[in-house]
This record gives structure tokens, C-alpha cells and sequence, in this order.
């Protein structure tokens, strides 16, 4: 029985399982039946889902009911854009800096990568490891607030990332990429590293693009099998 649940635990709940796709762009949500899985009133319930509204996690239709947002092909590119850019400059002033803490810290989160790839991984698991490894620069140049910033951008990316590792299973692939990353930094080849980030930033609209994936259109509002 689940006892003294809020809104927010409600909240949550659901918004984890929106960005981890355990629950699917397009999938309808009932009030009821959400009640009745946390034993709560709908008004909490309204409550949790007027907050996923506020972040374009769902949509609200009066006369249709409640869904998962559909993603969009162009905003998830620039996204992917803008966080490319900023993420570039972010370790080109990295690299100003004694950079040997961050290096180790990059070291460790690599080690942790690797020792997980010798069995099936969790998608979480994995997840986890690679937005801790980007965030680690930030935190080096006390740029922090910046990827907050572009963390409440990527709601929508973070689901398509993680359709990309559901559907691909790229775990070796990304582990490589940062690795390459890594060795960039430490070299202090900004133009290695520059064009490495960017071919890793982009690398699973490439794959999306170049796979065919009929029954992942479904997500998506802007493409479908003849747009695609």
C-alpha cells in the first residue's frame, strides 16, 4: 500500500519513467487508473499532471484524454546544436585550467564505463555514467547553472537518448567516443576534441537517420516512413 504519497512523489514518478521511455512518447495516461496505482485522490493526481504539462512532458486534450508528448526530429537537432557549441567552449576553458582533479575524476567515470560493459548494462545505468561524465567540465569551470540551464532543455533529448540505447544498444561505441574525448583533453588538442565532441554529440541523430526504424516514427510529430 502506498501511504502518505503527494503530488509530488506522483510528480515524480511519472516524470522519471517519461525520460528513462519506460513510458513512451504518444502512450495515454488515465487520471483512474493513476489513482488507483497510488491510492490517491484525482486532485493530487491533477496536481502531478498539470506540473508534466508546465514541462511539456504531456499534452492535455479535453475531449481526447492525456498523452506522452511526441518529440520532435528539428527541436532534438537543435538542441543538439546548441548544446554542441556550448559544450565546445565549456572544455576549451577546461583547458586553461590545471585540469589534473578533472582528469582523474574523467579517469574513474571511464573505468566505471568499461567495467560495466562486460555484461549487459542497464540503460539507467549507463545513462547515468554518461550525463555525470559530460557534467564533470562544467563543474570544472564553475558552470554548473549553464548545464542546469541546458538540462530543462533536454527533457525531449534525454528521451530520444535514451530510445537510441533501447533501440541500439551503442553502449561499446559510446564508451569509445568518450574516451576519445578524454585523450583530446588531456593532449590539449582543441581541435581534435572539438571535432570528436561534436561527431559523439551527434552520432545518435546519425544512427536514427541512417537505420530504418518504421516502428520508432510513431513517436515522433514531425517524421514518419515518408518524410523520413
Amino acid at each position: 500500500m502506498h501511504i502518505n504519497v503527494t503530488a509530488d512523489d506522483i510528480y515524480q514518478d511519472i516524470k522519471k519513467k517519461i525520460l528513462n521511455f519506460e513510458l513512451v512518447p504518444g502512450q495515454v495516461l488515465s487520471e483512474n487508473a493513476i489513482s488507483r496505482q497510488y491510492q490517491v485522490s484525482r486532485t493530487l493526481v491533477r496536481e502531478a499532471l498539470g506540473r508534466l504539462k508546465s514541462d511539456t512532458l504531456i499534452e492535455v486534450y479535453p475531449s481526447k484524454g492525456t498523452y506522452i508528448t511526441l518529440l520532435n526530429f528539428k527541436e532534438i537537432k537543435d538542441i543538439i546544436y546548441v548544446r554542441t557549441a556550448v559544450e565546445q567552449k565549456v572544455y576549451s576553458d577546461a583547458m586553461r585550467l590545471n585540469a589534473s582533479s578533472l582528469l582523474e575524476e574523467m579517469e574513474l567515470n571511464l573505468a566505471r564505463q568499461k567495467a560495466i560493459l562486460s555484461e549487459e548494462p542497464s540503460i539507467c545505468i549507463f545513462r547515468e555514467l554518461d550525463t555525470e561524465f559530460h557534467k564533470l567540465v562544467y563543474s570544472a569551470v564553475n558552470r554548473i547553472y549553464v548545464w542546469n540551464r541546458i538540462n530543462d532543455m533536454l527533457y525531449h533529448y534525454r528521451r530520444f537518448c535514451m530510445m537510441d540505447l533501447s533501440m541500439n544498444r551503442p553502449y561499446s561505441t559510446l564508451y569509445e567516443e568518450h574516451r576519445k574525448i578524454y585523450q583530446a583533453f588531456k593532449t590539449r588538442d582543441i581541435e581534435l576534441l572539438n571535432v570528436t565532441l561534436y561527431e559523439h554529440l551527434n552520432n545518435n541523430i546519425q544512427r536514427f537517420e541512417k537505420d530504418n526504424n518504421d516502428h520508432f516514427y510513431v513517436f515522433f510529430e514531425d517524421i514518419n516512413e515518408t518524410t523520413n
